[in-house]
């Protein structure tokens, strides 16, 4: 809508420019084109690792730009909102988008992000040469470890008790496996019930390579993804997707060797 002036007193003139698309753009670019230290705390990635994200959801049938809202701009609502679990009515204000445009785009990336999962979740022949093998050496020919953790979640008062966990608080359980080079290969997220902590699914007494996807879990629930610290207010189904889609991203991230 633009805005209205008068004009000698008798005509009304409509302004040419939008200040809000003006605001829009300005926001994007001083966030994706701006200071590489504003996309990262942000958006809690690199502006590098941003464009190959935004390339590699466009490839085959993925993400697609829309009559209105630039592909770049959809990438960097979906980064905010989980970095910092952001409300759509917070985001709203920070984008000039109605909550229902944002909601539709960050579904559209978490879609896209999901067709590419298998891409990032995958093994890898691991060279272990130069590493603190001992970490390793428990387990002959073994180059991964396998372990558990806890995310919170925001279920129906009726389901709450099949999501309590030991310490009585409402979590889902994400078994994970993590290589050497804190990549993931094996996520499986949504665990009802507590199954105990991560000694009781998994007896690692002897494996100090458990240390190795420990320190991924740090990664990605303390220093980059909040969503993955506090409930959201997601619906369960998308809870565990966007828990898929966090360990996606943190893959991607450390092939484009992104200090952590």
């Amino acid at each position: 809508m633009g805005v209205v002036a008068w004009h000698d007193n008798s005509h009304f003139v409509k302004e040419p420019i939008r200040k809000w698309e003006l605001e829009r753009r300005s926001h994007l670019n001083r966030l994706i084109r701006g200071l590489e230290i504003d996309c990262f705390e942000q958006l809690r990635v690199s502006k590098s690792v941003f464009f190959k994200l935004c390339r590699n959801l466009q490839e085959g049938d993925g993400l697609v730009r829309t009559r209105n809202v630039p592909i770049t701009q959809a990438m960097v609502m979906f980064l905010h909102i989980v970095a910092h679990n952001l409300e759509y009515r917070v985001v709203h204000l920070d984008y000039y988008r109605s909550k229902e445009t944002i909601s539709s785009q960050f579904n559209n990336v978490l879609r896209d992000v999901m067709k590419v999962s298998e891409d990032y979740l995958k093994f890898h022949t691991y060279n272990l040469e130069g590493l603190e093998t001992i970490k390793w050496s428990w387990f002959e020919n073994c180059v991964v470890a396998l372990d558990g953790t806890h995310i919170p979640v925001l279920v129906f008062l009726e389901d709450r008790p099949k999501y309590r966990n030991r310490k009585s608080n409402v979590s889902t359980n994400v078994l994970a496996a993590c290589g050497p080079d804190l990549r993931f290969i094996y996520v499986l997220p949504g665990w009802e019930r507590s199954v105990g902590d991560s000694q009781e699914l998994f007896n690692f007494h002897h494996a100090s390579a458990r240390n190795a996807v420990e320190r991924s879990f740090g990664i990605l629930k303390e220093k980059r993804w909040n969503i993955l610290r506090t409930p959201s207010s997601f619906d369960i189904k998308t809870q565990i997707r966007i828990i898929n889609a966090c360990f996606v991203l943190h893959n991607l991230i450390r092939d484009e060797k992104q200090i952590d």
